[in-house]
C-alpha cells in the first residue's frame, strides 16, 4: 500500500475556459487545488467541517506526509483492489467452493439484503459493493452471476423459501439500478439540452454549437444541468422552474448549505450522515438520499453543489449513479414525479428508531457546540415528533406505520 503522495506535477497557472467551465474567479489553480486535494490530505475528526487543508508547499512538505489510516469507525472500510473485492463478495455472499456439496457455503447476509438494506451503522447492513465496482475491481456481470449461484444453491439446500428468495433477488434490482443510470447518461449524452436548442436557434445555425451559455455545461452535457434530463424530455416544464434555485454563501457561517455541509443543521439525521461523510468517505444510501431530498426539496439550492460534495468525498463516487441520483431526487431526472420531499423526522423514526447513527456519528449527548434549533422546521415533522426513540417494533412504531399509509403521498 502506497505510503506517501507522489508530489504533484507542474500544473498550469490558469485553466482555460475550454477546460473547465467554472466562474472566471476560481480559475486561478491555487484557488481550485486545495477544493480537489481536500479529500485526499483531510484527517478529519466526527463532526469536522468539510474545508481545505493545508497543501505541502515543500519537497520535505511532501516527503513527510503520509497518507490518513482507514478510519476504524467506517461503515465501509474499503481497500482498493480485485482481491479485496472478492474477499467481499465471499463474505456477503457466500463462497463458491465448499461446504456439504462442494458448491459454496455462507451468505447468510444476501439472505436478508433486502429486510437491512436501509440501515445506517455497520457493515453487513448493504453489500458495500459500490466501492470495488466504481473502480472496475468488480463488475456488475460477475456480481450478477454470484448472485444467480447463491440463488441456485440455496434452492438445492432446499433455504430459498419466498421470503429469502425476495432478499438475494433484491441484490440484482439494485444492480440494474446502477445500469439504469448508466444507459440513461449514455442515451441523453447525444441529446442537446434546452438552452442549447435555444442557443442554436438564436444563432441560426444548423450544426450545433457548443458555446455555453451562462449556467451551461454544453450541448450534450444534460446531466451536469440545473435542469437536468427533464430540459430535454420536458423543456417547457422545465424552464418554468429553473429559475426558483437558490444560491449559496460559504462564507456565511449562518447560510444553510454551510451548515449542511458542516452537519451543524441541529436535524440529528441529516447530520449524522455529513459528518459520517466528511470523517469517512461514506454515506448510507438512505442517507444519501435524505441528505439530497433536503438539499433540493426543502432547502432548494442548486442541486449540482450537492452532487459535486459528494464528488469530492465519497470512497465510492460513480459518475453516472451519483448524479443521476440527485436528479431523481432534486425532480428534473427522467421521473415526470417533480418532488421527493422527505420527511427527516418520520425518516429517523423508521430508519435509525433507536438513534443509533445518531449516537455513533453525530456526537449527541456531548456537551457544546450542537445546536439548539433546527435550521428548518416543516410543518409535518411535528406529528412525528417523539421525547425519546422507541425500539422499532414498540407500540409507536407500529403507529408510525400506520401513519406511513395514511399519509404515504405528502409524507416520506
Amino acid at each position: 500500500m502506497v505510503e506517501k503522495v507522489k508530489p504533484l506535477p507542474e500544473l498550469p497557472e490558469t485553466i482555460g475556459k475550454d477546460v473547465f467551465l467554472l466562474p472566471t474567479e476560481l480559475l486561478i489553480i491555487e484557488k481550485i487545488l486545495p477544493y480537489i486535494l481536500a479529500p485526499l490530505i483531510a484527517e478529519p475528526q466526527f463532526g469536522d467541517a468539510l474545508q481545505p487543508r493545508p497543501i505541502p508547499q515543500t519537497e520535505e512538505e511532501w516527503r513527510d506526509y503520509a497518507i490518513p489510516p482507514l478510519d476504524p469507525r467506517s461503515a465501509h472500510p474499503f481497500i482498493g483492489g480485485e482481491s479485496t473485492g472478492l474477499a467481499r463478495l465471499d463474505d456477503y455472499l457466500g463462497t463458491i467452493t465448499g461446504g456439504k456439496n462442494g458448491k459454496g457455503q455462507g451468505g447468510s447476509k444476501a439472505m436478508t439484503y433486502k429486510d437491512t438494506r436501509n440501515g445506517m451503522v455497520g457493515e453487513a447492513f448493504s453489500t458495500k459493493f459500490s466501492g470495488w465496482l466504481a473502480n472496475g475491481s468488480l463488475s456488475g456481470r460477475y456480481i450478477g452471476w454470484r448472485v444467480r449461484q447463491l440463488q441456485d444453491r440455496l434452492r438445492e439446500e432446499g433455504a430459498l423459501n419466498k421470503h429469502v428468495q425476495g432478499n438475494v433477488y433484491w441484490i440484482s434490482f439494485e444492480l440494474l439500478w446502477r445500469d439504469f443510470f448508466y444507459w440513461t447518461c449514455e442515451r441523453f449524452s447525444h441529446q442537446p439540452s434546452f438552452s442549447a436548442r435555444k442557443n442554436n436557434q438564436r444563432k441560426n445555425k444548423s450544426q450545433p454549437s457548443d458555446e455555453a451559455l451562462p449556467g451551461e455545461a454544453g450541448t450534450a452535457s444534460s446531466l451536469f444541468n440545473l435542469g437536468g434530463w427533464k430540459e430535454v424530455l420536458r423543456p417547457a416544464e422545465s424552464q418554468k422552474t429553473l429559475g426558483d434555485w437558490k444560491g449559496f454563501n460559504l462564507d456565511d457561517p449562518k447560510d444553510p448549505i454551510r451548515r449542511l455541509m458542516e452537519g451543524n443543521t441541529g436535524i440529528p439525521l441529516l447530520d449524522a450522515c455529513m459528518r459520517e461523510l466528511g470523517t469517512t468517505g461514506f454515506m448510507s444510501n438512505r442517507g444519501r438520499q435524505n441528505v439530497a431530498s433536503f438539499w433540493g426539496t426543502d432547502l432548494y439550492v442548486d442541486w449540482r453543489v450537492g452532487a459535486e460534495i459528494f464528488e469530492t468525498h465519497l470512497i465510492d463516487y460513480d459518475v453516472c449513479s451519483n448524479w443521476g441520483n440527485w436528479q431523481y431526487q432534486a425532480g428534473v431526472g427522467n421521473d415526470p414525479r417533480s418532488s421527493r420531499q422527505f420527511n427527516q423526522i418520520k425518516q429517523a423514526n423508521d430508519y435509525d428508531p433507536d438513534a443509533d447513527a445518531e449516537k455513533k456519528k453525530c456526537g449527541l449527548g456531548t456537551p457544546g457546540g450542537y445546536p439548539a434549533s433546527p435550521l428548518l422546521e416543516q410543518p409535518q415533522w411535528k406529528r412525528h415528533y417523539r421525547t425519546h426513540h422507541a425500539p422499532s417494533k414498540s407500540k409507536n412504531a407500529n403507529k408510525q406505520g400506520k401513519n406511513r399509509q395514511t399519509h404515504k403521498k405528502e409524507d416520506q
